[in-house]
């Protein structure tokens, strides 16, 4: 069901992903099926909650959106549609919340970013995008936060680097590039813990990654 459209730093074209029309759904005998102009799912029995699969349609009678619900809340994996029919979104959920790898697409198919949630919150090794499949950034999150090397490129450029940024607990080092790859790097001045200023203790620790 995941397509891995990422091989290296290779942006995979999505051909065909065009929503087909909707064709209804299945429920298990512990559930109804409810139908309406907006689509249909599943409904428990006793519980009265959604539980089951469940298809989301536009106006049009396109798929908007599918996926299942597990006593109320979102489940698994879910797919988000454009008017046109092309994928938007593949998000996985876990009990409601965004848990697992989230794909988002342009309207023309090509991705726009890829990355991972853990307990609602980005983590994990993103990468992003241009409309035309370059590279425009990568890094990391830890709970939502931006940790370690992010790196963003020029697109024209293929892989040269506009600017590198290092995250670390109270304070961030910072290097930009012009196109032909020079640089300079700086601490930005910051602010961390009770309101004390970072710049001197980013230079400590800057000094002691060896930058200038």
């Amino acid at each position: 069901m995941y397509l891995i459209c990422l091989i290296g730093s290779t942006v995979v074209w999505f051909p065909g992903a065009v929503a087909p029309m909707h064709s209804g759904i299945r429920c298990s005998p512990q559930a109804r099926q409810v139908r309406s102009a907006t689509g249909s799912w599943c409904v428990d029995r006793r519980t009265g909650r959604k539980h089951g699969a469940a298809i989301y349609l536009y106006d049009s009678k396109q798929k908007q959106a599918a996926g299942r619900y597990v006593n109320g809340r979102k489940h698994g994996l879910w797919i988000q549609w454009y008017r046109t029919g092309r994928v938007w979104t593949r998000q996985t959920f876990r009990r409601g919340i965004r848990h697992g790898p989230s794909w988002h697409y342009y309207p023309s198919g090509m991705m726009a970013w890829s990355g991972r949630f853990k307990n609602g919150f980005a983590d994990g090794r993103w990468q992003f995008w241009d409309r035309h499949g370059r590279t425009t950034a990568s890094g990391t999150y830890r709970q939502g936060r931006q940790v370690g090397t992010w790196t963003w490129y020029y697109p024209h450029l293929g892989t040269k680097r506009r600017v590198v940024v290092h995250f670390a607990r109270g304070c961030f080092w910072q290097a930009l590039y012009d196109e032909g790859g020079n640089t300079d790097y700086w601490v930005h001045n910051v602010w961390y813990g009770k309101g004390v200023v970072g710049n001197a203790r980013c230079r400590t620790l800057w000094k002691r990654r060896g930058k200038k």
